[in-house]
């Protein structure tokens, strides 16, 4: 005979089902506890694979910045690349304007150097633009992962505060279990000694099992009550 079919048999043949009732819920704590203590379980897992998603949007935006920032750099070093060339472009038209006799600084030869200088700061200025576009491209983009980061570590504290429920819960029907049977049957260790003690001598010995509780010494409050209704040798078959 079983643990939960003696316990069974005792709780149904008690009337008021008050050892049934007291078995259910002292073994039905556990398990319910078991199962939020699970959920708990899993909704840590969620939390650390949002931080995790969030950690890799913080990196990615980390990422676009530096794109951003050498975007920057590469606009700088390619437009003073360019102006410094410009520059030498109207060294060599001064030279051979010079070489030829004419003068360099009035009339058609300064109009050509000053449409040189001109044009060239403005293909200098062209591709500061375009290294500043790329560079707002890749903060915008920087931006999203770290909205993204925000969200997934606001879902994160969620399933954290849910898991602390799960526990708390998971606290609570054990210690409700815990008191059922403490209040109902003596300390919980005494009782959790007695109940297969009880079981063993009622099978070995014949004995009912209420005959074999008190051979035992099992004893409690609820015990005791539902003893005193149910006296000894009335439930022959338990």
């Amino acid at each position: 005979m079983c643990f939960s079919s003696v316990l069974g048999s005792a709780g149904s043949s008690a009337g008021g089902g008050l050892l049934g009732g007291l078995v259910d819920n002292v073994m039905g704590g556990p398990a319910r506890a078991a199962g939020n203590i699970k959920q708990a379980s899993n909704m840590k897992a969620a939390a650390a694979a949002q931080n995790y998603n969030a950690q890799i949007q913080h990196r990615n935006a980390q990422i676009q910045e530096q794109m951003a920032k050498d975007a920057e750099e590469r606009g700088k070093e390619e437009s003073a690349a360019y102006r410094r060339k410009i520059r030498r472009l109207r060294g060599q038209q001064r030279a051979r304007y010079g070489a030829s006799g004419v003068l360099v600084n009035s009339g058609s030869p300064l109009a050509v150097q000053m449409d040189t200088a001109k044009f060239g700061e403005m293909d200098a200025l062209t591709l500061e633009h375009n290294a500043a576009r790329e560079a707002w491209g890749h903060r915008a983009q920087k931006t999203n992962f770290l909205n993204e980061a925000k969200q997934l570590e606001w879902q994160a504290g969620r399933y954290t505060k849910e898991a602390q429920i799960y526990e708390r819960k998971a606290y609570d029907e054990f210690q409700s279990g815990m008191n059922q049977l403490s209040g109902g049957f003596g300390d919980p260790m005494t009782t959790s000694m007695a109940i297969p003690q009880t079981m063993h001598r009622s099978q070995t010995t014949g004995e009912s099992f209420w005959d074999s509780a008190i051979s035992t010494g099992w004893s409690g409050s609820g015990f005791n009550t539902l003893l005193g209704a149910n006296p000894v040798g009335k439930y022959e078959s338990m």
